[in-house]
């Protein structure tokens, strides 16, 4: 029986992945090829979709027509698909002269969207954008080899070719295929049940304006414990756990016997019990990792208010009570760690909180028990579908930090940082953490207009999560915002123009904060037009050492190490911190004037060309005795004034030209003239 193109789906698909040019030939030798390259073409279209859907999120589309506009977005994606077959068919019959048969196109060209297939990895946090562009470069080879193989052209002819029909298509789109283009959009508009917006421009613009259901309201129903998952709640989460099964009979599948792969000849030799232990292992592990990958959908369907608006279910708490909370000196938010799992820390943490309450003011209000990769401050651990999971990981990470299977929380975090750093996604999540922040410091007392400095400390991650909270959190609040950064990752592209100053404190030993400035574009000097950049310029940016301390446990800031100086680690970092907030230089051991914030009169003075001696007197002047005259050698002259009855020395205004030496021939000295006329 002959083999159809679908009994080799899987092997052409590796085929044009490794840019094997055989099976270029295969697919158009197979019977149900032409099918086969267009259903490529379709899932190609839907994975695109799926990778771009934050525009259907931020436009606000109901769940039902969210998936609706998935399949409208990929039939759209197919149409589009046969003019840029038509119209690389057109350039090889027309401009080079090969007698192509339209369907060999439609074949080798569906089969070249094969690295397309993985356009949902596009959605993934902070490396998606360079996805885009590696897919994009990857299926331009895959389309250059196909080209190539069919039409016998040289590597730079099949180039060549597909440039012209690039352009012959992008001319079409935007001429004769207007109609359908629009015809497209409004089909995907009625999908929607909006009117789509797809400008990115106009999307920030959506994103900045806030969400009007949820953003800043002041809730007076702050409730200081969880309450129970409503039903809604559990059939809402019915979604996911569909998800969560259909990996599950993915990973069976895959360690099937019948599979013939080599998981599945290691899996068969154990027996039952240890398959059994294997299976569950495999399952819990995937489940998890597709929590992590599915970090970026609790900001986005918050946004898109696919649940109820949800209020502060948790406050936080404060680290010690204040005499007066509506009148603090200061506001302190505390972020923490990427280990941080629920609202408890880790007992380091507990007692750096602790030690830092004793060693400020009793007026300062310190505020902890803030879950900061959570735009709804929703901890791990409840009313998640693997909530219980979570909890195991959790306990195990308060029992041992260091275990390694306490790092998968910090994975899910780390992932929680990248969609606070990402264009796409940062502004909605950070925006949601911001809520949260102002629910928080209204429910401890913070006075409303009042202007009240605040503080956020950020560790670790929570550094980048306080820079990203401070612009919509100063929009809220209108008050001064500082952030203490404590061996913080920080991307730079948020905050970093609108904090009124970020100190950031970090260990020579520190090997996990020095991934920002590699990472991270935005801190590469190169760019100097980022807003890291610029804030430096400006001094907003105060970089402070700690010495040989490393990034967390007891070699990190809070640890119990010492210095040369017989200090702690922890007590330096209170000794810094401590001053910072009262704006005691003296105990922090550093220079007042390094954290200095220059007036724009001061900053006007540094100027040298401000100064009035930059601009010297020439020559010597000579006092007249007769009437109010100056005259400076070198100069144009000046202007004599008589005095008389009607004069009035409160309305003398005085101007005086200067001129060099070696130039005063060519302006002439008019000295005489004048006096003439005021004589007559």
């Amino acid at each position: 029986m002959t083999e159809s193109a679908f009994d080799l789906f899987w092997h052409l698909i590796s085929g044009a992945l490794t840019l094997n040019p055989e099976v270029y030939n295969q697919i158009n030798s197979l019977p149900q090829g032409t099918e086969a390259a267009l259903t490529i073409v379709l899932i190609a279209g839907l994975s695109e979709a799926i990778g771009q859907c934050v525009v259907l999120f931020i436009n606000k589309v109901k769940k039902l027509r969210f998936f609706l506009s998935l399949g409208i977005s990929a039939i759209i994606f197919l149409f589009s698909f046969w003019f840029w077959a038509i119209s690389l068919w057109l350039v090889s019959q027309f401009i080079f002269n090969i007698n192509l048969e339209l369907l060999a196109v439609i074949r080798t060209l569906g089969l070249s969207y094969a690295p397309q297939m993985l356009g949902f990895l596009i959605g993934l946090p902070y490396f998606g954008i360079p996805i885009s562009v590696l897919l994009t470069l990857w299926s331009l080879l895959a389309e250059i080899k196909g080209i190539q193989e069919i039409t016998q052209l040289s590597i730079w002819g099949a180039f060549a070719c597909n440039i012209l029909g690039w352009i012959v298509h992008q001319v079409s789109q935007r001429t004769i295929g207007r109609p359908i283009t629009a015809f497209g959009q409004w089909l995907l508009n009625l999908a929607a049940g909006t009117e789509l917006v797809t400008d990115r421009q106009q999307l920030e613009e959506i994103v900045m304006a806030g969400n009007q259901s949820t953003s800043f309201q002041i809730t007076t129903d702050l409730l200081p414990q969880e309450t129970n998952k409503p039903q809604k709640q559990k059939i809402k989460s019915l979604f996911k756990y569909i998800v969560i099964g259909f990996i599950a009979f993915s990973i069976v599948i895959l360690l099937s016997p019948a599979s013939g792969n080599f998981f599945s000849i290691w899996y068969t030799a154990f027996n039952d019990t240890v398959k059994l232990t294997i299976d569950l292992i495999s399952i819990g592990l995937i489940a998890l990792l597709c929590s992590i990958i599915f970090t970026p959908l609790e900001s986005l369907t918050w946004w898109a208010g696919w649940y109820e608006a949800p209020t502060l279910r948790y406050s936080g708490s404060l680290v010690a009570e204040v005499p007066d909370r509506q009148d603090a000196s200061v506001y302190v938010l505390y972020l923490d760690g990427i280990n941080q799992g629920t609202y408890q820390y880790l007992p380091i943490v507990e007692n750096f909180l602790d030690s830092l309450a004793d060693a400020t003011p009793s007026d300062v209000a310190i505020i902890k028990g803030i879950m900061p990769y959570s735009a709804t401050n929703r901890p791990l651990t409840t009313d998640r579908p693997l909530a219980f999971l979570w909890n195991i990981l959790d306990s195990i990470a308060q029992r041992n930090p260091d275990n390694p299977i306490a790092g998968i929380i910090n994975l899910r975090n780390v992932a929680a940082v990248a969609v606070a750093a990402d264009p796409r996604y940062g502004l909605i999540q950070n925006q949601g953490l911001a809520q949260v922040l102002f629910d928080s410091l209204l429910y401890f007392g913070y006075p409303l207009g009042s202007k009240k400095p605040i503080a956020l400390i950020g560790y670790s991650g929570g550094g980048q999560m306080s820079m990203g909270a401070v612009s919509f959190l100063k929009q809220a609040t209108g008050a001064p915002i500082e952030v203490i950064s404590l061996a913080g990752v920080i991307s730079g592209n948020t905050g970093a123009m609108e904090v009124e100053r970020l100190y950031h404190l970090v260990g020579e030993k520190d090997g996990v904060e020095k991934l920002g400035p590699i990472m991270f574009p935005g801190r590469w000097p190169i760019v100097f037009l980022s807003n890291w950049n610029c804030a430096k310029r400006r001094d907003k940016i105060s970089f402070i050492s700690l010495g040989p301390v490393a990034h967390n446990a007891e070699a990190g800031p809070m640890g119990s190490e010492r210095l040369p100086d017989g200090r702690t680690y922890l007590q330096q970092t209170l000794d810094i911190i401590s001053g910072i907030l009262t704006k005691n230089w003296g105990a922090t051991g550093l220079n007042p004037d390094d954290f200095r914030t220059f007036s724009n009169y001061e900053l006007y003075k540094e100027a040298i060309f401000n100064h009035p001696n930059y601009y010297p007197l020439i020559g010597n002047r000579e006092q007249g005795t007769g009437n109010r005259e100056q005259r400076i050698d070198g100069g144009l002259g000046s202007l004599p004034i008589q005095e008389g009855e009607d004069f009035d020395e409160t309305q003398l205004s005085r101007q005086e030209i200067y001129q060099d030496f070696d130039r005063e021939n060519l302006t002439g000295n008019r000295q005489q003239e004048i006096e003439e006329n005021l004589e007559r």
